[in-house]
């Protein structure tokens, strides 16, 4: 084992009890502090240091001063690639040079194709981070789609609580007298957002059907409960009662959180509904990891996240997810129940084996030691020097906005290295915002660079440009001047004086920087159509012909040089 890792967690509003007690795991061998939104449901709910951020009503899913709080971790984790509050945690892991890692659970392709903002805070993420933690294999899989390395990709088993959520006959008969359900009832739970008719629907459809299937004395014992709320409920409850099954279905409009336990164990089977279109993909079945510890009989859809997590357990699955389909597994899943306790124990702890908090912190905390003791800062440095070397030409406009926004990321770490290599990080920034039009505040982005470093000359030839754009000549020819002074060979300065002359109509300084340009950049370079266009702007000049001459006779023939010679021999 290595040395106790500060490890912040930026768990946003995916605070469930699952993920909290793997969290509490990893905190017995590393320091584990976990930043949330306050949504006033999870106070008291975990022993782990917690900051909670208030909910912000016109930017959901941002944590106001997130960066502040990150200050001195080893390491930083996020949860879930499309985050608002992932993608906050993963900038300022790459501004203070902090290895980043993602838990990641079911992503549906396209779910967010039209959310842009979205799909591109997803796609930062998965370029960017160095370790991810997928929960599930479709979640490798749009990893892997993501081109995500699979080196960085480490599944781990979902979890839950196993010793709060184990089988208890108490806690069973506590529920069951609540809700006054017998206990020699079979009672089918299903715990959904009743936003969405259909799943529900098709469950009370097959309900109906498998009830058909089975002697008098077993149809009265079936109890199903169905435990949600939203727009569907109300016509849920003339379904339930067209198909005849008021008598035996009890719809709970309660947030199940606070007797979650009691009515997992007092279910003997949980079934789940097969997820639509409009159901908001964030919502994911955890109680079923849960159900799966209390050692209740599960029923899922096929191909489902459910069904993806709790694979290799003991669970009925459903192939199409229709009425006929629900009706015969339930039916089947209904002959074997069995109330004795000691099964449902055994069958629970044989789940928690695989649903291990443990399991999973281990698989975490090896793979972040692993990263840790990487040389961060190196591979930060050269990760800085890298972008700094791809810089050294002007940025086309498509480009400048993903510049700039990586030169935010980098800003403060560059403060800490080279001040060469800070003062390029401003230029850059400079050069991205001139692009972009911004001026005034590329001006200020070459000064504050200059600053860093007096003598960077991409710099003082931004301002040069700058000036030259706003006709200030005297400055422009100062600071590309000055540039020169640094490196009399920098192309780009060259060009600048010769546009600056240009604009005066001062011919022969405007070709004579313009040949010190060509002896640099060569006959393909912009430089040669330069001279070309000015003499035969200034055909009439004497030495218009010479000097084209002279650089066919120094660098050789070109087309373009050889066209301008012949125009202007044919008007003398």
């Amino acid at each position: 084992m290595g040395r106790n890792l500060k490890i912040k967690i930026v768990a946003g509003n995916l605070l469930d009890p699952a993920l909290l007690k793997v969290w509490e795991e990893l905190s017995a061998v590393h320091s584990v502090e976990v930043c949330g939104i306050d949504s006033g449901a999870y106070s008291g709910t975990s022993s782990l240091p917690m900051v909670l951020f208030p909910q912000i009503p016109d930017m959901p899913g941002f944590c106001r001063d997130l960066h502040r709080h990150l200050l001195g971790a080893d390491v930083i984790i996020g949860i879930e690639t499309s985050k608002l509050y992932t993608f906050q945690a993963l900038r300022a892991a790459r501004k203070l040079g902090i290895p980043f890692a993602c838990v990641t659970h079911d992503y549906d392709p396209f779910v967010y194709e039209k959310f842009t903002n979205i799909r591109a805070i997803q796609q930062d993420i998965c370029q960017n981070s160095d370790l991810f933690f997928p929960t599930s294999r479709r979640a490798v899989q749009l990893l892997e789609m993501e081109r995500v390395p699979r080196e960085k990709i480490s599944r781990i088993s979902v979890a839950t609580d196993s010793e709060k959520f184990s089988f208890s006959e108490k806690s069973a008969a506590r529920f069951r007298n609540y809700i006054q359900v017998p206990k020699e009832s079979i009672l089918v739970t299903f715990i959904t957002n009743l936003g969405d008719f259909e799943p529900a629907a098709t469950i009370i459809q097959g309900t109906r059907l498998a009830l058909n299937q089975l002697s008098a004395g077993e149809r009265s014992k079936v109890r199903l409960l169905i435990c949600g709320s939203g727009e569907a409920s109300s016509p849920l409850k003339y379904l339930i009662s067209d198909l005849g099954l008021g008598a035996q279905t009890m719809l709970l409009a309660q947030d199940t959180a606070p007797f979650l336990h009691d009515l997992l164990c007092a279910s003997d089977i949980i079934i789940e509904g097969r997820r639509t279109k409009s159901e908001n993909p964030e919502i994911l079945p955890w109680h079923l990891v849960s159900a799966a510890t209390c050692g209740a009989s599960i029923i899922v859809p096929s191909g489902t996240i459910a069904d993806d997590w709790l694979s290799g357990l003991v669970v009925s699955r459903l192939d199409d997810f229709s009425a006929m389909d629900v009706a015969l597994t339930l039916t089947r899943s209904i002959g074997n129940v069995d109330h004795d306790a000691e099964r449902r124990k055994i069958v629970g702890s044989l789940a928690a084996q695989s649903l291990s908090p443990t399991r999973a912190a281990n698989t975490i905390a090896g793979k972040l030691e692993t990263l840790c003791q990487q040389d961060e800062l190196s591979n930060r440095r050269q990760g800085l020097r890298t972008f700094i070397e791809g810089h050294q030409v002007v940025m086309t406009y498509k480009d400048a906005s993903d510049v700039l926004v990586k030169c935010e990321e980098v800003r403060e770490f560059a403060s800490t290295c080279e001040v060469g290599q800070h003062s390029e990080v401003l230029r850059i920034r400079g050069d991205a915002l001139a692009t972009l039009s911004r001026g005034d505040e590329a001006v200020s982005a070459f000064e504050e660079s200059l600053k860093a470093n007096s003598e960077n000359y991409h710099a003082l030839r931004g301002l040069g440009y700058l000036a030259w754009q706003g006709h200030s000549h005297e400055d422009a020819l100062r600071f590309f001047k000055r540039g020169l002074a640094v490196n009399p060979n920098d192309y780009q300065c060259l060009v600048g004086i010769a546009l600056v002359y240009r604009r005066l109509k001062m011919f022969l300084e405007s070709v004579f920087w313009l040949q010190k340009a060509i002896g640099i950049g060569g006959l393909e370079s912009p430089s040669l159509n330069l001279m070309v266009q000015a003499c035969l702007e200034n055909s009439s000049e004497p030495e218009a012909l010479e000097v084209l001459v002279e650089i066919r006779d120094t660098f050789g023939e070109h087309p373009n040089l050889s066209t301008a010679i012949e125009k202007i021999q044919s008007h003398q």
